[in-house]
């Protein structure tokens, strides 16, 4: 059995934080119009409509800013996941070259802001594959996606956890291929994206394993949105969610007629 140990780091993070404007009070209790910037110094700073910046400390502020920044500004998150592998075990009947790999993905999600957040947020998970046959980086299979929605719970390292059990990465030889000719079919494991939405849909994070697939990892939160329509639209069998570098999907691929063994 292999572990693989896989930290989401929050430089490749996708952060988009609330823009709503509203009327806040300071320490001074003047009251203003402006929107959350960010958290800073044991408080919030606050961005008013002329450009200017109002630092007010969480003991200053009122119970409806309170109340708006735990509800409605998603909170800083990071995320890690760690994925473990085993091999199924061989029936009589198995071919030499024949094995089938599982995988099991274990997603933890951290709160990294001091901020409390009361909201509910959403995580998800896609797992892509390579099509063994292909080995074209322009044609991918989506394995499995797992959304959850979670509240992280009120404690002094508020965090959520979520399993992905069981994902199946077989390796074959079918037998009515002409076996001289035929080449390797199924699936390799190629990657992860793991997102975290905040309760409007927004993605307030979002990291992945996958390397040398740039139309994936240069913009995650459309290849987020992109995966989730395809797998809604396709459920089921994997072999439904064989994909291009556009995101549409396409057929598995066929074994040509003369590739076929020949009973006769």
């Amino acid at each position: 059995m292999k572990m693989i140990g896989l930290v989401v780091i929050f430089f490749g993070a996708c952060l988009s934080l609330s823009a709503e404007t509203r009327i806040w009070t300071d320490a001074k209790g003047v009251r203003f119009e402006g929107v959350y910037n960010k958290e800073l110094l044991g408080g919030v700073q606050i961005k008013d409509m002329k450009g200017g910046n109002h630092l007010i400390r969480m003991e200053q502020l009122s119970t409806a800013d309170l109340d708006y920044i735990e509800s409605r500004v998603p909170p800083e998150v990071d995320a890690k996941v760690d994925s473990k592998t085993r091999m199924l075990l061989r029936t009589k009947w198995a071919r030499d070259d024949d094995d089938t790999t599982i995988y099991t993905f274990t997603v933890t999600v951290k709160k990294t802001s001091k901020l409390a957040h009361k909201g509910q947020l959403s995580a998800e998970l896609f797992v892509v594959a390579n099509e063994r046959s292909v080995q074209s980086r322009e044609h991918l299979v989506l394995m499995q996606r797992k959304a959850t929605p979670f509240v992280f719970p009120e404690d002094k390292e508020p965090r959520y956890e979520f399993s992905v059990p069981n994902i199946q990465f077989e390796a074959y030889r079918a037998a009515w291929i002409n076996l001289p000719k035929a080449t390797m079919r199924g699936k390799t494991y190629l990657g992860y994206i793991v997102s975290v939405s905040d309760s409007t849909g927004h993605i307030i994070f979002c990291d992945t394993d996958i390397s040398g697939v740039k139309w994936i990892t240069d913009d995650l939160p459309l290849s987020v949105e992109k995966l989730r329509e395809l797998y809604i639209n396709h459920p089921g069998s994997a072999e439904n969610r064989h994909f291009n570098d556009s995101f549409r999907r396409i057929s598995p691929p066929r074994i040509p007629w003369f590739q076929r063994q020949n009973h006769n």
